[in-house]
């Protein structure tokens, strides 16, 4: 890489630092999904024989009694992707690692902040990867049998290839990638704007031809959008907001944890009486998203927090959210500034002539 020009050098460190980030989030041994399909069977099928041993010892009719409870083995996309995200939600509230949570969040908000198409492309290519390693383990686990623990390695090895195929694959083509996420994501536009039409008294369950239409339309042309590059100006403030929440609160994670420690003292000079709460880099994002989430920060419970009408406004909250639409703005500034450059035509080269010196 030392040969390499700096804007090279830049981008390539930037690759670097967002794998980094990314890779604690989706590490095969902590997501548990392949596992618990892999086991499911297994403590299922104790229980049957226990169930009919007990039915057949009681006295009477043992028709519907000792009937076997039929139990689903399989485990559907959706609560594979909520065990997915609750064992990543685990893992990042871990005390342990929390200031390397948080820098890791800053890293990567950061780069959300500055560079959205370019995260865009890695969290699809992560998000390949999640999924891909997790259908390898649950196909190696049901076809080999694997069920002692040393088999994991074995499973976690084969997850581990079949997930960097994937999202190698993925990442070399994009262009086919965007065409599937722009298809989700209409899909899941969909589906919410149903919901919100459902609860208004619009119910197009009865009428699955419209239904049909309604996604359909919704999911080609999020589609159409992507694979055109008409989201680039959207992504570029979605991105930045994102970025920017990532950014604020892990800020506002490392001032509280040196407020707690003592590591600030001239804020018991400036204002007395402070008890700063500290907690996980997951609750001081969760705060800029969930208005009953629990507050954290350095002004809570304190007397400097403003009281209007008998409301009383969090101190923590009014500053984190400065910061985060510090952040959002700037980055929105610069992505739309680049993406304005990028758009202007370029002026054709003019070589000299034969015989002239170039000027």
């Amino acid at each position: 890489m030392g040969g390499l020009p700096m804007p090279q050098r830049l981008r390539w460190r930037c690759h670097i630092l967002l794998l980094a980030a990314l890779m604690p989030c989706v590490t095969l041994a902590d997501l548990g999904v392949a596992d618990s399909a892999a086991h499911h069977d297994d403590s299922a099928s104790p229980a049957a024989p226990a169930v009919a041993s007990s039915d057949s010892g009681k006295d009477g009719d043992s028709g519907a009694s000792e009937a076997p409870v039929a139990v689903d083995s399989d485990i559907s996309a959706p609560a594979a992707l909520e065990e997915i995200v609750k064992a990543i939600r685990s893992e990042l509230e871990n005390k342990k690692y929390q200031p390397v949570v948080a820098a890791l969040a800053f890293v990567f908000g950061c780069v959300l902040v500055f560079d959205g198409e370019f995260c865009l492309r890695w969290l699809i290519a992560s998000a390949v990867f999640v999924v891909v390693a997790s259908m390898a383990m649950n196909q190696v686990s049901s076809s080999w049998e694997l069920g002692s623990k040393d088999d994991n390695i074995l499973r976690y090895i084969v997850g581990l290839e079949a997930g960097c195929i994937g999202a190698f694959a993925a990442f070399k083509g994009m262009d086919g990638m965007r065409v599937s996420v722009g298809a989700a994501l209409g899909v899941l536009v969909a589906l919410k704007t149903e919901e919100v039409l459902a609860e208004h008294g619009v119910n197009m369950e009865k009428h699955r031809w419209i239904e049909v239409v309604y996604y359909s339309a919704f999911a080609i042309f999020s589609s159409i959008l992507l694979y055109k590059n008409k989201h680039l100006k959207l992504l570029a403030v979605l991105s930045a907001g994102l970025g920017g929440a990532f950014c604020s609160s892990a800020i506002a994670f490392a001032v509280t944890t040196l407020a707690v420690q003592g590591y600030l003292p001239f804020l018991d000079q400036a204002c007395p009486g402070l008890t700063p709460k500290t907690g996980s880099w997951v609750q001081f994002f969760d705060m800029l998203w969930l208005p009953k989430a629990p507050v954290r920060g350095i002004f809570v419970d304190s007397k400097y927090n403003p009281v209007i009408e008998g409301n009383t406004f969090s101190m923590d909250k009014m500053a984190d959210y400065c910061l985060w639409f510090a952040f959002w703005l700037i980055g929105s500034v610069v992505q739309l500034r680049r993406l304005r450059r990028a758009a202007l035509p370029k002026l054709p080269v003019q070589e000299p002539l034969l015989g002239e010196l170039p000027k």
